[in-house]
């Protein structure tokens, strides 16, 4: 198939193998080619078709104009205690948050109300640049075709960037980032990693990759300091609430009114009436000159309307509010040597079956190299970091940089921790902290985790 359609697969097997019933809503029909390319088991006719989504059979219900219809197809496969897997898809439904006809099913399984855009901006960014990402997706018209052949673009590339295009004859990423800023006196790095992770509606997964953004940050900024730059400011342009999942008894009703706007946590509009444990505030008392008023809950609650229940933004408690800032100063240094070591790296398992396990590394004595080289050990698959260092027997390891400092003609054993668990391949990657250049790395090892 495509990186999209794996990409769509996995979210829904995640949820129907926790729920077994999801009522998947495609109101704008962005998805029908996904579920047009779902293979077929058999070729018999009706409403409820067998398909296998992965490796996994599946039973797919689709919307035909009868509400009605539909229960009566799907009410064999949902009357048991343990209903087998089952998707209803719904082609240009809007859901009915308060008198859908599949309410019950809605609430024995789940709900899956994707957005192509957002789904594909986290498939896309295995390949190319938030910037070119951000031209890609800018036509309102963008389809599912539209998406796949991009991703077919590259196919036999290792990496994709814009940099390449203008800069044909340097592959380095130092050697382009330095042609790039030459002569630029303000460099703007944007960054929509934790929005996209924490809206994205997979909860673990955002957790797991949220607490790899703070060490990329210190990467892009060894980086830029490496190419001349000496000044930055890091800043957010807002804060945000990542805590438990809000079940119904957290989430209040809409104040009615005239609504102009709602989110999880506010409410702009005219009128209405202000739910117990919310506070009105107008737009007068903020600074605006308008005669809009707005809502907020004053706890973790939250407003029946669409979008996440753990990720939050745009309220008043204080970590929504306070913006983190950081200004800091690198001084310019020259190059490190430890791009001249000779690093080899041996003693790793051909499959990855536990998301803990070792290797060995050595640095090969150099009569240019007698001092202790620092390095860095990560697990690389798709140009995506998956895994880091979690411990060192024989050199010494820094847990808050995640560097190995080894001496020449020593070996150290490396303890790897896999951070994310739906990699197929992996390699051992071993990088120079301050360029990201690649010193040594395996070949690729595929990842058989068990249960």
């Amino acid at each position: 198939m495509n990186e999209l359609h794996d990409y769509i697969c996995k979210h829904l097997l995640e949820l129907l193998k926790r729920r077994c019933v999801i009522v998947f809503y495609d109101p704008r029909h962005e998805f029908t080619p996904f579920i047009d390319e779902l293979p077929v088991l058999d070729n018999q006719s009706g409403t409820v078709t067998p398909v296998h989504v992965h490796d996994t059979q599946v039973h797919l219900a689709r919307f035909s104009g009868s509400f009605f219809g539909l229960r009566a197809a799907v009410e064999p496969l949902v009357h048991s205690d343990q209903p087998e897997l089952l998707l209803i898809y719904l082609p240009g439904v809007v859901r009915d948050h308060r008198g859908s006809l599949l309410m019950e099913l809605e609430k024995g399984g789940g709900t899956y109300e994707p957005q192509l855009k957002r789904l594909a901006r986290n498939v896309l960014r295995q390949k190319y640049t938030e910037g070119t990402i951000d031209q890609m997706l800018a036509p309102e018209s963008i389809t599912y075709a539209d998406i796949v052949a991009f991703l077919r673009q590259t196919e036999d590339e290792a990496s994709y960037s814009m940099l390449k295009l203008i800069f044909p004859g340097l592959s380095d990423g130092v050697s382009l980032l330095v042609k790039w800023l030459t002569d630029a006196s303000l460099i703007l790095v944007r960054s929509q990693e934790i929005d996209a992770l924490g809206e994205s509606g997979d909860d673990w997964l955002a957790r797991q990759l949220m607490d790899t953004i703070v060490g990329n940050l210190a990467r892009a900024v060894h980086k830029l300091a490496g190419c001349g730059i000496e000044r930055f400011v890091i800043v957010s342009d807002h804060g945000y609430q990542f805590s438990m999942r809000k079940e119904e008894d957290m989430r209040m009703d809409s104040p009615g009114g005239d609504t102009v706007e709602i989110h999880r946590r506010c409410w702009a509009g005219r009128g209405g009436a202000t739910p117990p444990g919310a506070v009105r505030i107008s737009g007068a008392e903020l600074g605006y000159d308008t005669d809009l008023d707005f809502i907020f809950p004053t706890g973790l609650a939250v407003f029946k309307t669409q979008g996440g229940l753990s990720y939050h933004h745009g309220g008043i408690s204080l970590q929504e509010m306070v913006i983190p800032v950081i200004s800091l100063r690198m001084a310019i240094a020259a190059p490190e040597k430890t791009a001249a070591a000779q690093v080899k790296i041996f003693g790793y398992p051909k499959t990855i079956t536990n998301r803990t396990f070792g290797i060995q590394l050595a640095c090969d004595p150099h009569m240019f190299q007698k001092d202790s080289v620092t390095l860095r050990v990560v697990l690389v698959s798709k140009g995506e970091q998956v895994g880091e260092t979690g411990m060192t027997v024989g050199g010494a390891f820094d847990r808050k940089t995640g560097c190995v400092t080894i001496k020449p003609g020593e070996k150290v054993s490396v303890g790897i921790m896999l951070t994310k668990d739906d990699c197929e391949m992996v390699r051992v990657v071993v990088q120079v902290p301050a360029t990201d250049a690649v010193l040594a790395q395996s070949e690729e090892l595929p990842v058989k985790l068990g249960i």
